[in-house]
C-alpha cells in the first residue's frame, strides 16, 4: 500500500448536510494535472497562494451558470442573486443560518458603500464581489489526538454552519441555539478543529436574529468583516478579477 500525502492542498466538500470522502473520486493523472469529480460542490485552496476565496470566485465552486454583466453593475441585484445561488446549491436546514447569510451579505453591501467614495468609479462595484465567501455547510476532517490507533489520513469529519478560507487560515462560524452548547460531542468538535488551526466562532441564534448585521460586524475577525480598509484593499485588488463572476473556467 502506497500512502501519498499532498500537502498544503486541500479540497473542502459543501453545500450539504451528509457527506462521505467516496463522493470524491480521482478519475485522471496527466502530465500537467491531476483530475477530480465531486459528487457536491467542493472549494479548492493551494494554502501557499495565500489568496482569500471571495464572492467573485462564487461561478468556480459552485454548480450552475450565474447571470453576468450588467446585472451585477447594480449591488442590491448582485446580493440579492448571490444569496439565491447560495441557497439554491447549498441546504441551510435552520432559520438562523439563511438570516446569518442574509446579515453577512447585507454587511458587504454596507462595505461597499463605505468604499465608494474612497477609489475610482470603478472599486464600488469591485468592492461587494472582494468579500470572503461564506461557505455554507463545509466539510472538514481532523485528527483525534487522544486515539492512540494510527491512521494515515485524519478520520475525524466535523460539518460546520459556515466557512471562510482568508488566506491564511479556515475561520468556521457555527450559528447555535442553546441545546447542545457545551455537550461533550460539542466541546470535542470545537477542540479537534481549533487543534487544526481552524478559528472556530459561535453566534447564537437570537444574536442572529436580535442583532443582524452588528453581529457580522462584532464577532466576524477583521480580515472577513473588514476585508474593504484602505490599507488591505490595496494588496488584495491585483490578486482577483471581479468580472469573472458568473464564468466557468
Amino acid at each position: 500500500m502506497i500512502e501519498l500525502k499532498i500537502r498544503d492542498h486541500l479540497i473542502i466538500p459543501f453545500g450539504v448536510q451528509k457527506w462521505s470522502i467516496e463522493k470524491i473520486k480521482l478519475v485522471g493523472v496527466s502530465t500537467d494535472a491531476t483530475y477530480f469529480t465531486s459528487e457536491s460542490p467542493c472549494v479548492y485552496i493551494d494554502k501557499k497562494c495565500k489568496q482569500a476565496i471571495r464572492i467573485s470566485s462564487i461561478g468556480n465552486v459552485l454548480p450552475g451558470k450565474l447571470p453576468c454583466g450588467s446585472q451585477y453593475e447594480d449591488v442590491g441585484k448582485a446580493m440579492a442573486l448571490t444569496e439565491q445561488y447560495l441557497a439554491k446549491f447549498c441546504e441551510m436546514d435552520t432559520d438562523a443560518e439563511r438570516l446569518f447569510l442574509k446579515a453577512y451579505l447585507e454587511h458587504c453591501r454596507t462595505m461597499h458603500g463605505n468604499l465608494s467614495s474612497r477609489f475610482d468609479d470603478d472599486s464600488p462595484r469591485i468592492s461587494f464581489f472582494a468579500a470572503p465567501l461564506p461557505i455554507p455547510q463545509a466539510h472538514l476532517y481532523t485528527n483525534d489526538p487522544l486515539n492512540n490507533t494510527y491512521s494515515f489520513a485524519p478520520q475525524n469529519m466535523f460539518k460546520v454552519d459556515f466557512a471562510f478560507w482568508t488566506g491564511e487560515q479556515i475561520v468556521a462560524v457555527e450559528i447555535d441555539g442553546t441545546s447542545h452548547v457545551g455537550s461533550r460531542n460539542h466541546i470535542r468538535k470545537d477542540r479537534m478543529l481549533q487543534r487544526s488551526n481552524v478559528h472556530v466562532i459561535h453566534i447564537l441564534n437570537d444574536e442572529v436574529r436580535e442583532y443582524g448585521t452588528k453581529a457580522i460586524e462584532k464577532l466576524l475577525p477583521p480580515e472577513i468583516a473588514d476585508y474593504g480598509t484602505p490599507t488591505s484593499m490595496s494588496a488584495r485588488l491585483s490578486s482577483w478579477n471581479p468580472f469573472t463572476v458568473g464564468l466557468r473556467r
